[in-house]
């Protein structure tokens, strides 16, 4: 992996993702995720808060930013300040995100209007029965997949200030895990959640995770390890 000047890293140049940590809070920091849609055209998901001049133009080499993704209710503080940068993009999030986020994009559109326009190798999900929408990005790299997957999964080095004991309470901790409470409170369909887990992970177990929160994994074992995460949500449930 290497470097942009501002700090981007390019988890992988033929389909321009890029991944860039920013700041949200004391001791608290987000993922912005870049990935090449089709042709030219790149989509910013979880787009970082007041982004400078450096950080938009190290992504002119791989394209022209034609897109933008709140991946859920939350992450949408940065939309407005992409959306003056590019003011040709389109600002898209998941159904249910859309109310949160139309208070800050009014114009945003769903996420299967962009995800329908993915090229082969990049997949777009909005995950199913999800109190306000949750994304998922797969990009099928020459290496193997790697799973952008917004809140889903953390990979905190340690809790933000003043949040950890709340964190802790709600089933977030420290290390590679399951946010306990997307898991607990943010699915509203709980079967539908642990589904589409265990579809994507017998689908293609990635190689890389890019969490929304914390460092990429890219560790030795990473698939086995994951497995024992979604193993650990409970038994499978059939679809009605």
């Amino acid at each position: 992996m290497t470097d942009t000047p501002s700090g981007w890293r390019v988890l992988d140049a033929d389909h321009a993702l890029l991944v860039r940590t920013y700041t949200i809070g004391p001791g608290n920091t987000s993922n912005c995720t870049v990935v090449r849609l089709t042709g030219d055209e790149l989509v910013v998901i979880s787009p970082s808060v007041q982004p400078d001049d450096a950080t938009l133009r190290d992504l002119e080499p791989f394209g022209r930013v034609t897109a933008i993704v709140a991946p859920n209710g939350f992450h949408r503080s940065g939309t407005p300040h992409w959306a003056a940068a590019f003011p040709d993009a389109a600002v898209h999030a998941p159904t249910r995100a859309l109310p949160r986020v139309r208070k800050v994009a009014p114009q945003a559109q769903d996420l299967d209007v962009l995800a329908a326009r993915a090229s082969d190798g990049v997949v777009l999900h909005a995950l199913p029965g999800m109190r306000y929408g949750e994304t998922w990005l797969t990009v099928q790299t020459s290496v193997g997949p790697v799973w952008c997957v917004s809140d889903t999964l953390t990979n905190l080095e340690r809790l933000p200030t003043g949040l950890g004991w709340m964190m802790r309470m709600l089933g977030i901790g420290t290390g590679f895990g399951l946010n306990g409470a997307q898991a607990r409170f943010m699915a509203l369909d709980k079967p539908a959640f642990r589904r589409f887990l265990r579809e994507r992970y017998a689908a293609a177990a990635p190689v890389q995770v890019v969490p929304g929160h914390g460092a990429v994994v890219a560790t030795e074992g990473l698939a086995d390890q994951l497995g024992a995460l979604i193993e650990g949500l409970g038994p499978p449930v059939s679809a009605r």
